[in-house]
């Protein structure tokens, strides 16, 4: 399965990028939530990963705005 992660922070964000993949997960890596938006929009997920202070546009607001745009899959915000 592939997911989008937004992380922010580089140490942890790289640890998620190396982590997960041991679990079978592919993983998509952004730093912003502009970033993180336009990734979910381009592409589809099962589900998203999103930090919620990432910089220029907040978890919560990703969200908001893929649900607005009729994107349903599940978050963990």
């Amino acid at each position: 399965m592939r997911l989008p992660v937004g992380e922010d922070e580089i140490l942890l964000a790289e640890s998620l990028r190396v982590g997960l993949p041991g679990e079978t997960y592919a993983v998509d890596l952004v730093h912003s939530g502009t970033d993180g938006l336009w990734l979910a929009t381009e592409h589809r997920y099962t589900a998203t990963v999103l930090d919620i202070m990432l910089p220029s546009l907040n978890g919560y607001r990703v969200c908001q705005r893929l649900r607005a745009v009729g994107r349903d899959e599940p978050g963990d915000t």
